[in-house]
């Protein structure tokens, strides 16, 4: 059963928010963190791949830029941006 509220190391005192992160270092502490799975597909927003994590391979987390940029020469943004958590791969 997946929690309604997910507290990140890095979200201080806010929920389903956090300040700046990536969807690999996320994923990555939900695995550890939760066990289940992870899993990688093509990114909607750079050149690269998005990370996304599963406690039951049917509900699916991951971590999205909340201004994503296509900008090609914005890359600290891809790496380290400000995000929010989503349910789904949508």
């Amino acid at each position: 059963m997946m929690p309604t509220q997910l507290r990140y190391p890095m979200s201080g005192n806010r929920t389903n928010d956090m300040r700046r992160s990536n969807c690999f270092l996320f994923a990555l502490w939900l695995f550890w963190t939760r066990g289940g799975y992870w899993a990688c597909r093509r990114s909607r927003h750079i050149v690269g791949l998005h990370w996304l994590w599963s406690p039951d391979l049917r509900t699916w987390l991951h971590y999205e830029p909340l201004a994503p940029k296509r900008l090609p020469h914005a890359v600290w943004h891809k790496l380290y941006y400000e995000g929010r958590i989503r349910r789904g791969d949508g």
